[in-house]
């Protein structure tokens, strides 16, 4: 007797002896120890025709002969047409267009924030797509940022930050910021170089039931110099005689 192996979507297994294929619809919820990138499947003996004896089963692999993808393929392919990138840094002190870059001291607050926050810089980003017969939707979602100051410290922030305006003066920001204990003289061109590293979070889930979360990174720089105040005493040379005679 001929079997027919199948067509990619469904597939004669010799182990299990019934034609498997990814099941259609609403799968039922994943149990403990099958990971988000696992498929539903069903075991029939016959291609076409539904059977008493069809049973389910789920794995963590596809099975040989199916060229289908999972829920969790299928969103790690969409997530990866994701045009995400590093913030847009907004830091005080600005671009000084006498000096083309930033500057400031050892002590003084350094306000750090998102500047222009966008779907592609900080989210929420959405996209929905079908992709070898899984419908997904992915929405991405920054969830904090880890600026990297340049001399070995570093500093995490879970929201846009706070901009700076004039007004404050050299007050702390309330809400992002940082202190330099040393100055920038001993890096290359006399800067630091500061890395915002944006961390996302891509929660997916899948018509068919499934749900996960895959997470991502974006990064963006900008440099600073740190300079040291000095403190300048003036001797007073003036001489006053209060003795009320004549020198």
């Amino acid at each position: 007797m001929k079997i027919n192996c199948g067509d990619g979507f469904r597939y004669w297994s010799n182990n299990r002896q019934c034609y498997v294929a990814m099941v259609d619809g609403v799968w039922p919820a994943r149990p403990a120890g099958i990971d988000q990138e696992a498929g539903y499947y069903r075991c029939s003996p016959h291609v076409d025709m539904p059977s008493t004896i069809t049973s389910y089963f789920w794995s963590n692999t596809i099975p040989p002969g199916l060229t289908v993808y999972t829920p969790g393929m299928a969103a790690r392919k969409l997530i990866e047409t994701f045009q995400i990138r590093g913030i847009d840094i907004g830091m005080a002190p600005e671009v000084n267009p006498a000096w083309g870059h930033r500057r400031s001291y050892v002590g003084v607050p350094i306000w750090l924030w998102v500047d222009n926050p966008q779907p592609l810089t900080w989210g929420p980003y959405t996209e929905t797509a079908t992709l070898g017969g899984q419908t997904i939707t992915a929405t991405a979602q920054v969830t904090s940022v880890i600026w990297n100051m340049g001399d070995g410290a570093s500093t995490v922030c879970g929201g846009t930050g706070t901009p700076y305006n004039a007004g404050i003066g050299l007050q702390p920001s309330p809400t992002c910021g940082y202190r330099y204990a040393t100055t920038s003289d001993r890096n290359a061109n006399d800067r630091y170089t500061v890395t915002a590293t944006s961390q996302w979070t891509v929660t997916w889930t899948a018509l068919a039931g499934p749900t996960g979360t895959i997470n991502l990174t974006a990064t963006s720089a900008d440099e600073l110099e740190i300079n040291e105040l000095q403190t300048v005493i003036v001797p007073n040379d003036s001489t006053t005689d209060t003795s009320g005679g004549t020198p």
